[in-house]
């Protein structure tokens, strides 16, 4: 499947306005001074170089477009050419100033070895930014859901096909997931994974410590929000590579989705739930103004867990 014109797969990439890729791109132009590294980092070419790369890396290896699929180690390797790089922004980019920018010996200029551009793409690919700003306006959406007054077993319903939906969408997500699963020991992949796992896992902890409550149910003792998350997020994850492979969600006999019914059946071991009927459980209050939380660009430590 396609994603879109350049110009939308950028979009995609972005991260928040005051993101700053001099704390990303580690490798580029070595041997200068760390102002004019720093510069170089923040230059709109050395991005689209790696936008490039990554669009390129998604179409050999999730799209398979043109050619047989290749493994990853070779895709990886084939994306770390200035030559091909200018070849497939001649090919995509819309706008001939652009194109004239990514060139050969301007990528040469900026990396000295294909190594240093693949330690500055998969950084880039994993950084928060874009994953942060996905969950953030996903959870919006759910806040505004909330506001139509359905009862909870409805809502659950409702929240796991938005999220399912959006992450399936997501080509920066199918991208992690492929690079995580072929390289799951490398050092590098390790941390990466573990940095974006813990800003969006205290963002889905903070989030259910809203909507939960708002529904009248209290967790169980010795049950923290982070364990709510962590369960949830466990699940969700293998249920999305399942997606990935088969198009749409597993279903049970009965149809409902098998995200849906776990979250739901796991409530009572969870929450203090008594003898609540989940699905007519009524909203008791909306969201208020304490839901300012999902709009910040940064995150502290966990205090919360």
């Amino acid at each position: 499947m396609s994603e879109g014109t350049w110009t939308e797969w950028q979009s995609r990439m972005a991260g928040d306005s005051d993101e700053d890729l001099a704390l990303v791109f580690a490798h580029v132009r070595p041997d200068d001074e760390p102002a004019a590294r720093e510069a170089c980092a923040r230059e709109p070419t050395t991005r689209a170089f790696c936008d490039l790369a990554l669009r390129l890396l998604h179409r050999n290896t999730i799209e398979y477009v043109g050619s047989e699929p290749t493994n990853w180690e070779t895709s990886l390797l084939s994306i770390a050419d200035g030559e091909v790089l200018e070849r497939y922004a001649a090919e995509i980019v819309d706008d001939p100033g652009q194109v004239a920018a990514l060139i050969a010996e301007r990528w040469q200029d900026i990396w000295q070895a294909p190594q240093d551009f693949i330690h500055d793409v998969l950084a880039y690919l994993f950084r928060l930014g874009p994953y942060l700003r996905r969950i953030r306006l996903v959870h919006l959406t759910l806040i505004d859901l909330m506001k139509t007054g359905l009862t909870f077993g409805p809502f659950v319903r409702r929240a796991v096909d938005m999220e399912t939906k959006s992450i399936l969408a997501d080509p920066l997500a199918a991208l992690q997931t492929s690079v995580q699963a072929t390289f799951p020991t490398h050092p590098q992949i390790r941390t990466y994974v573990r940095r974006l796992e813990g800003s969006p896992l205290q963002l889905w902890a903070r989030l259910y410590a809203v909507v939960f409550p708002a529904y009248g149910l209290e967790l169980q003792p010795d049950t923290s929000w982070f364990d709510v998350a962590d369960i949830y997020t466990t699940v969700a994850d293998g249920q999305i590579l399942q997606a990935r492979s088969h198009d749409s969600p597993a279903r049970l006999t009965s149809g409902e989705v098998v995200l849906s019914a776990v979250i739901l059946g796991m409530m009572p071991s969870l929450f203090q739930i008594g003898s609540q009927d989940l699905e007519t459980l009524p909203l008791l209050r909306l969201p208020d103004d304490s839901l300012d939380w999902l709009k910040r660009h940064k995150w502290e430590e966990d205090e919360d867990r």
